[in-house]
């Protein structure tokens, strides 16, 4: 079983690529460079990992995925908070787990006391939720979001939880969403509720995988999820394309940036001291 750590996020706020920018600006699906590839084959075989697949989710034209060309940026500065996002692996990440052909079929109940697990695609209330391969050794986020997603390579889907419990011998969870492991990973019409985060996607988008820190390459080939607290979020519009949903309070913030932007640092801005 492959077990994938992510980065730690302090809050469920704003997705954003840091290869990409906030404003207007068209979608560039990735491109290998043969220069490059020469160069250094190991960066080589990160680039031509196929996509739609656990080790490099989602379709090559997904926002995750495409890089935005012809940028405006925007001059909003994120205000010091308590809250702010970091980069770790702790109690605040998410658990991503790869099932196996032979894993069995769990299913999951909703906590205790509640009268269903949501599932916010449908707008409905579930009474459980049956999982065809759940692998072994899933721990999902201890902290209160408790996210934890799935993977399962055979129907190549994403089963997004919030708040994974294992209670007295049995799995539950608050909320549940799916995706596709070789779709956008963001809602589209007649699915636009695609994973456990508030912006709607699945948890495991954006995050920084274990085996991607040493893998020789010189960057992440991907945008980066990114979390920012009320006073760096926007209430109107709470959230923007290719978000299709926002925090339930979304009115209280005060800042400029809605879920869903995307960010990205300044040609000039100095990396040094990271």
């Amino acid at each position: 079983m492959l077990t994938i750590r992510s980065a730690r996020w302090l809050l469920s706020g704003v997705f954003a690529g840091l290869a990409a920018a906030m404003g207007a600006g068209a979608w560039a699906t990735p491109q290998a460079t043969d220069k490059a590839d020469a160069a250094d084959p190991q960066a080589r075989a990160v680039r031509h990992l196929r996509f739609g697949t656990a080790d490099r989710p989602f379709a090559a034209d997904s926002p995750w995925n495409a890089r935005p060309i012809g940028v405006t940026l925007g001059s909003f500065e994120i205000p010091k908070a308590k809250n702010f996002p970091t980069m770790e692996d702790g109690k605040w990440s998410t658990g991503v787990f790869v099932a196996a052909s032979d894993d069995p079929p769990v299913t999951v109940l909703p906590l205790p006391g509640r009268k269903g697990i949501w599932d916010p695609d449908a707008e409905a209330m579930r009474e459980q939720i049956t999982i065809p391969r759940w692998p072994a050794g899933v721990v999902p986020a201890s902290a209160a979001d408790g996210h934890g997603d799935i993977v399962d390579p055979v129907d190549r889907v994403i089963h997004s939880f919030n708040v994974l419990r294992f209670i007295d011998g049995q799995w539950r969870a608050d909320q549940y969403a799916w995706t596709r492991l070789d779709g956008r990973g963001w809602g589209e019409p007649g699915h636009y509720f695609q994973g456990a985060r508030a912006a709607a996607v699945p948890t495991m988008g954006g995050l920084v995988r274990a085996k991607e820190i040493d893998d020789g390459d010189e960057l992440f080939r991907h945008a980066l999820a990114m979390s920012l607290t009320h006073t760096g979020l926007s209430a109107d519009p709470a959230y923007i394309f290719p978000a299709t949903s926002a925090d339930t309070g979304a009115r209280s913030n005060t800042g400029q940036i809605p879920q869903g932007a995307l960010l990205m640092l300044p040609p000039d801005f100095d990396v040094s001291p990271i």
